[in-house]
Formats: structure tokens, sequence, C-alpha cells
């Protein structure tokens, strides 16, 4: 199933949860609630429902005491994690109830986990063939993907993936990762697999054999296929390999309905969800995403693209950019677009000539020229061009959008959004960049006033600008490392 379309978005709420929780800033209501993590959360979400309009989701909990199966199979099952913070644990009770609050279905079983609840709900849908999509990076859903069930990892920017993700991520088919996991274990939740075999013979066992069981067969009749001190490995530690692959597998037996309506999507109204939001201090969050429109959301009017700068050749535009006060430089998807405020040009990376890449390197250099652009030094790495081993005259919009808000929507487009209301849809990567340079030098503007108004415009300038620097020459430097001792090293470890 190539163009994949899900129905169906299954998402794993403790895994978005406990990521939010510490990636995010730790944000608190006035009252001294901390709310970071379902911000985050919640912003996802609404983010999901703008983009992909779903028919149905179902949003899945964890629930206290974990899996009963697994508990009774293995005490020590999950036994060596931390317990959570207590800000962490308050928001992730408080999470169904804004989940409600949206609209969505809060699936969750007392001894039952999250990841076995979206396998059943998966394989129920697929059976009515209503394809459904994993939000999730727990690795154990790859086992039960197919051509109706997709994971979403981290519910990001890499698309859908089927069952061929399964190879790619760890080397076997989806139906052998049962195996896979029972040989390699899992320290996270304390799976013990087979102690001393790692994922790459782990890989050639099942390659070359087959599923566990055979491969136990094949170390009992002594196969020569099989290395003495692997295959005396597999001995050792058959019983627990065989409990492993029973605490992997998702219980394909669960005693639940099952009706596909109860999952359906249904909005609250604008003036319930702002009352929902005004608890937790969500301020204007419902303002980001339209999402009682059912039409697709209308490209950005010709009228704001439209810019009075005109395109010239490229080779003119850096004549012009090396005397111009301020020029403004964002290369992506393999192209870039260069320009002052009265003349850009666009060009391929790949057919930036050396000489070019000589002015331009000049260009940064030169600090009388402010060069303006959206990740500075993503574009010059994409350039080849150095960074200065020193801050530069710069003003990069990513930075300053991130020091405003880091747990914001950090692409331009979402930048274009948040401050400009437009929608940008464009496909041509050069019809993207020419409406890039066209936003880019409000984008700018807007930006620094608002550093000022936060009084963050001086941290912007004196530690994350000259910080961005040293970063990037620790990119383009790279780390001095001894290959040979870190060869005995990798000796030691496979003992």
């Amino acid at each position: 199933m190539t163009d994949f379309s899900p129905q169906f978005f299954l998402v794993d709420a403790h895994n978005f949860l406990h990521r939010n929780y510490h990636a995010l800033p730790k944000l608190t209501t006035s009252s001294g609630q901390e709310v970071g993590a379902l911000y985050g959360f919640v912003r996802w979400l609404l983010k999901m429902l703008h983009d992909y309009h779903p028919q149905y989701v179902a949003v899945c909990f964890d629930s206290p005491g974990g899996c009963a199966r697994r508990k009774a199979l293995w005490p020590a099952y999950k036994g060596t994690r931390k317990k959570p913070d207590d800000a962490l644990i308050s928001q992730l009770q408080t999470a169904r109830e804004l989940v409600r609050g949206l609209g969505l279905a809060v699936v969750a079983k007392p001894g039952i986990e999250a990841d076995d609840l979206m396998a059943f709900l998966a394989r129920n849908a697929a059976a009515l063939s209503v394809p459904s999509v994993l939000a999730t990076t727990d690795k154990d859903v790859y086992q039960f993907l197919n051509d109706f069930i997709h994971i979403w990892p981290a519910g990001g920017k890499d698309g859908f993936k089927g069952p061929e993700a399964a190879v790619e991520k760890f080397g076997v088919s989806a139906a052998f990762l049962p195996d896979y996991f029972s040989i390699v274990g899992d320290s996270s939740d304390n799976i013990p697999g087979v102690r001393g075999v790692g994922p790459k013979s782990a890989v050639e066992l099942i390659n070359k054999f087959g599923h566990l069981e055979d491969i136990i067969r094949a170390v009992h009749f002594d196969s020569p296929d099989i290395k003495p001190a692997l295959a005396q490995k597999i001995r050792e530690h058959e019983g627990e390999a065989l409990l492993s692959k029973q605490l992997v597998v998702f219980d394909s037996a669960l005693d639940l309905p099952f009706a596909l309506a109860d999952y359906e999507v249904r909005l609250p109204s604008p003036q319930q969800l702002e009352t929902l939001f005004a608890t937790y201090e969500f301020k204007n969050l419902l303002d980001k995403f339209d999402l009682f429109s059912s039409a697709p959301v209308a490209a950005v009017p010709q009228t704001v693209v439209e810019s009075a700068a005109q395109e010239i050749p490229f080779s003119d535009v850096l004549k012009r950019s090396a005397v111009a006060p301020r020029v403004f430089l964002h290369a992506q998807d393999e192209w870039l677009v260069l320009g002052t405020e009265t003349e850009f040009a666009l060009v391929e990376t790949a057919a930036v000539a050396p000489w070019e890449r000589a002015e331009i390197q000049r260009m940064v250099e030169n600090d009388a020229i402010e060069k303006i652009g959206y990740d500075l030094k993503l574009t010059l790495r994409e350039l080849d061009v150095k960074m200065p081993p020193r801050s530069i005259t710069c003003f990069d919009e990513r930075l300053a959008r991130y020091l405003l808000n880091p747990s914001d929507d950090l692409s331009f487009s979402g930048a274009c959004a948040a401050y400009f209301s437009a929608q940008i849809r464009e496909e041509d990567p050069r019809e993207l960049l020419r409406t890039y340079y066209a936003f880019g030098w409000k984008l700018r503007d807007v930006l620094e006033q608002k550093l000022h108004d936060s009084g963050q415009y001086h941290l912007l300038m004196n530690l994350e600008l000259p910080l961005m620097a040293v970063l990037a020459n620790m990119e383009q430097t790279g780390l001095r490392v001894d290959p040979a001792w870190l060869e005995s090293f990798k000796a030691v470890l496979e003992k």
C-alpha cells in the first residue's frame, strides 16, 4: 500500500507525555500547577486534527499496576524503571480529562498496557479494511505492522511507515520481531533475552533458521551453522529466551468489545475549547489551528506572497550582496535563495560553483553585512561554507523563535502561520523558497520586536548567536578520536 491514507489514529499518550515532560520547559499556571507536558501534548493533538482531519481517534493510556499478564509471568517486568516525578504523574492523570474535552476517545483498561490496546484496536480496524496509524516511538509495535497498520514515529515529520520499516530498523521482518526481541532482550522493560547475544547475531540466526523455537531446535541438533560459543549461550539461557518471547508478544485475545463508531472524532464548540484551555492557561492555543473548517486549508493569498523584489541571475545577486547592508539566505530541499531587499535569485545548491561559494564565504565573514536566515548554521553546512571561529553579524530567525517559545512549531512554515496567519502548502521547492524570501524580511522585524518586548533580545545577540558559531565549528571540525583504541575497546565489550 504505497499511498497510505489512515482513517484511524491511535495515540500512545504516555509516550508523548513522557517525552514532552523531559524535553519541554516546565511551564506552570499562575496557581503553580505544572502543565508543560500537557501543553506540548495538546498542541500536537490539535495539529494532528488540523492537518489530517481523522475520522477516528483513540488515545491509549497505561493504567496503574502495568500489565497483569506479564507481571504474572515475570514479576521483575519493568522492575528497573524509576518512579515518575509527581509532576509527571499529575499531568498523566489530567491528560485524560483534556483528551475527552477535545472530543477524542480515551482508552484505558486496568492490567492492560497502552501498546496492547493499540494492537487490539488496530487489528480490529484492519479486519474492517480501515487503515490505522500508530503515533508512538515504542519499538514493540513494529511487530504488528502490515498493509493496514503503519507507524508514525513520534508523530513527526518522517511520516507514516509500513511493515518495511521493521526490516529497515531491526534487520528482520515484522513477523520475526518477537523472536528478535526475545533474543536481544530489553533493558528498559527488564526483559532478559539471551545474555551475551546482540542484535547482529540475532538477525543472523533468524535469517538462517527462522523463529526462536527453530533456532533452539537447531542448537539441540548441534547445527554446524551455529558457532559453539553462540550455541552455548542459547543453551544456558533457553528458558529466559522463551519467557522473553511471551513477554514481548501482544495479547491477541483481549476480552474487549470493539465498535469503530466509539472512536469517531466529535469536536466540541470553539467556546467549549476556549473554556477548557483557559482552565490550564493555554493562551491562544486554539487560534493556531482552524479545527472547524472541513475544507482544505487555503494556500497563502497571492497578494501576501508577492514581493516587489526582482528575480535576477545568481551571479548578479552575489555582486549586489557583497555591498548590501542586509542579505537573506536560506537553503532547503537542495535549493538556495539569496537576495537583498530588492533583488534575489534561486539556485540549486549543487550548482553553486566553487568561486561562488568563496564569495558567500567572504560575505559571511564581512561584519558590515547582516546575514538574515532561518537556521543559518544548517544553511551554511548545506553550502559547505565555513562559519568563522567567532560570532558573525547575523539574525537567525529560528533561534529567535526558539527563544520566544521553545515548544512551538519551529519550522519556517510554522513561523509564517504563527505571525502572518499564512498556511503555506507549496510542493515545488523553488516556489517554497520564493515564499520564504518574501516573508523573511518581515519575519526578522517581527521577531526582533517581540524579543525586545520580552526582554530577550540581549540573550539572542550575546549568547545564542555567539554559541551558534561555536556549535557550527564543532560540527565542521568534528571530534578527534583514536580508532585503534576504539577497536580494542570494542573487543573488550564483545567479550
